[in-house]
């Protein structure tokens, strides 16, 4: 199995089954690849080395602050890497916002439960659910 790459390291095409010699080809046209036996959707080729190799993605840390909000409250996820695309799913539907690097912080003003997945490349997508409760009555 090949995966082939691209300059910053993520995976973006992978050929299971080849002909004898398609790595000779590969290199001939200037390819960037790495030949392996693992599944690309759990991996990237690291090339902070020098050399190419082939790593698990690593795990985002952190948690929210706080998982239950009120209308209007925010919560925070610190340090989330740049680039990061937040996938948010709840009462009002799906939406995408780019994340610039540093906190996330968000919050809701329908009710309801929000789950939001995070995937900054290499890390691998996290998933968090966030509930903002009904207000009080006055």
């Amino acid at each position: 199995m090949f995966f082939i790459y691209n300059d910053a390291g993520r995976i973006t095409q992978m050929v299971g089954q080849s002909q004898p010699g398609y790595a000779d080809l590969l290199r001939e046209a200037g390819t960037n690849f790495v030949e392996v036996g693992q599944d690309m959707t759990d991996t990237y080729v690291d090339l902070s080395s020098g050399t190419p190799a082939l790593k698990r993605r690593p795990e985002l840390a952190g948690e929210f602050d706080k998982t239950t909000l009120k209308p209007f409250e925010q919560a925070t996820l610190p340090g989330v890497p740049a680039c990061s695309i937040v996938v948010e799913e709840g009462p009002l539907g799906p939406g995408q916002t780019p994340h610039p690097g540093g906190d996330l912080v968000i919050g809701f003003v329908v009710p309801g439960s929000y789950r939001l997945s995070i995937e900054p490349f290499p890390y691998r997508r996290r998933a968090f659910t966030l509930t903002v409760t009904e207000p009080s009555a006055p």
